[in-house]
């Protein structure tokens, strides 16, 4: 709400009423008009704020594409015969820079929590559990690593297992949880493999009495 002032002070409503009536008419008439205006303004604030917005998130994916690509294009070079991998330095490119408020909150959660005397180390040097804020600021990054869930590299013929627990989850594998903040989450670096797995392209050995034992192991 607008109010008359002289001599910046609000008047009070019997001075007002005491004034001539030309000069009451002259404010309510510029009250009527500042309120029309702010009005306007308000209504375009809304509009405003959107691309106030839009103007921020394009200059920070800006910076981002140039902080990024330096870093990303010496990789390039160096798996510059491996196409699979250029198409996913691609993409992680891409994402940074579609993402690149992900990164923005966690360095701004980071000084929050220094500022604030919060480390992610305990007084003898050990590390807080894994579902405090601190051991989560490392969670931007998690998106672009990889889980290499069975590694038969160095093996010098097809591999060999031996299940002696043929369940469910030692067969096909299983999705392990952390607690964080009350609740359980999880993501792709949390698969684990199972004896299927990891006897891909060579022997699973089985104790057929065993297999049978377990539910739903069978149908697996």
């Amino acid at each position: 709400a607008l109010a008359p002032v002289r001599n910046g002070e609000v008047l009070k409503p019997d001075t007002f009423e005491a004034l001539p009536e030309v000069t009451r008419k002259g404010i309510e008439q510029d009250i009527q008009t500042l309120q029309q205006e702010l009005q306007k303004i308000m209504e375009h604030m809304p509009r405003l704020e959107k691309e106030r917005r839009r103007a921020l998130r394009e200059l920070n994916q800006e910076f981002a594409n140039y902080a990024v690509k330096e870093s990303i294009d010496e990789e390039r070079a160096a798996f510059a015969d491996l196409p699979e991998v250029l198409g996913y330095l691609d993409a992680v490119q891409a994402d940074v820079i579609d993402n690149v408020h992900l990164f923005i909150m966690q360095s701004e959660l980071r000084e929050s929590t220094e500022f604030a005397g919060v480390s992610n180390e305990t007084g003898d040097g050990g590390l807080v559990p894994e579902g405090s804020m601190p051991a989560m600021l490392g969670s931007s990054f998690r998106r672009y690593e990889t889980n290499l869930i069975v590694d038969n590299s160095g093996a010098a013929g097809a591999p060999v297992v031996h299940e002696g627990k043929p369940s469910l989850a030692e067969l096909v594998g299983r999705v392990e949880h952390l607690a964080q903040m009350g609740a359980l989450v999880t993501d792709f670096t949390l698969i684990k493999p199972g004896a299927l797995h990891r006897a891909n392209g060579g022997y699973l050995l089985l104790d057929s009495r065993a297999l049978l034992m377990q539910p739903f192991a069978w149908d697996a």
